[in-house]
């Protein structure tokens, strides 16, 4: 019913208008933060800049073509440090807005998702970064010769690295997720095993729409680590 009430935190009945005006504060100083660490990294531009190149090394140099493609891939680079710096705040006020619907036992034991999910984003930020970007890049332009020359726009390539680090924070997900399905009982190790062959296919087909190119070797960077990841999954869920 309309007029059902839900518990807060603060121990007290709010009838449904006041929940949604609780959803709408946490929006707002979500968007506060979002808009704040992003005005953060628009200062820090250049020093991103940089870290973002560094994986390109002496393969390339980044140009521009048109007079707003600076600006607008600076943009993107505050608009990408402010989400990560925002994550942690996200996922707060996600936690402080949903816990009070749950069980004292699954509050609990819902509560440490929230740092293992920044560490896991984290981690596959820096797997990208370290390790898939300067291995990918650098097989992907020693093609160069002395008819072909690198010249790589910086709103072009911003947006390839920016992906892939987003992706990889994604993708590192995986086995929490496994995890918090297999707390509720809706898998275990045995099902993921049988279904393997299944999945390995549909891990594939998703790495070929969501990767931004369409050659078959950026596809594979994304979808091999997805594979490491699933059977990890498995052993982790095994394991408990």
């Amino acid at each position: 019913m309309l007029w059902k009430k839900i518990k807060s935190n603060s121990n007290k009945d709010l009838s449904v208008f006041e929940h949604l005006d609780e959803f709408r504060q946490r929006i707002i100083y979500i968007v506060v933060y979002l808009v704040l660490f992003s005005i953060i990294g628009f200062f820090l531009s250049d020093f991103l800049l940089k870290v973002l190149t560094s994986p390109l090394g002496s393969y390339g140099k980044l140009i521009f073509t048109k007079p707003a493609e600076a600006m607008v891939a600076t943009l993107k680079i505050s608009a990408y440090f402010g989400f990560l710096a925002t994550i942690p705040v996200i996922l707060f006020n996600t936690w402080r807005f949903i816990s009070p619907a749950l069980p004292e036992n699954q509050r609990k034991k819902i509560f440490w998702i929230i740092p293992i999910s920044c560490f896991l984003f984290l981690g596959g930020v820096a797997f990208s970064y370290y390790l898939v970007l300067p291995f990918g890049l650098k097989f992907l332009l020693q093609y160069g010769t002395q008819r072909m020359e690198a010249l790589i726009t910086i709103s072009a390539y911003v947006s390839f690295v920016l992906f892939f680090l987003l992706s990889f924070g994604v993708i590192f997900q995986f086995p929490l997720v496994i995890i918090i399905l297999k707390m509720f009982g809706l898998v275990d190790a045995k099902m993921l095993s049988s279904v393997r062959k299944y999945a390995i296919f549909i891990i594939f087909v998703l790495a070929g729409v969501i990767t931004p190119t369409t050659d078959i070797f950026t596809q594979c960077l994304m979808a091999f680590p997805m594979l490491a990841l699933y059977e990890l999954s498995i052993l982790i869920i095994r394991f408990i």
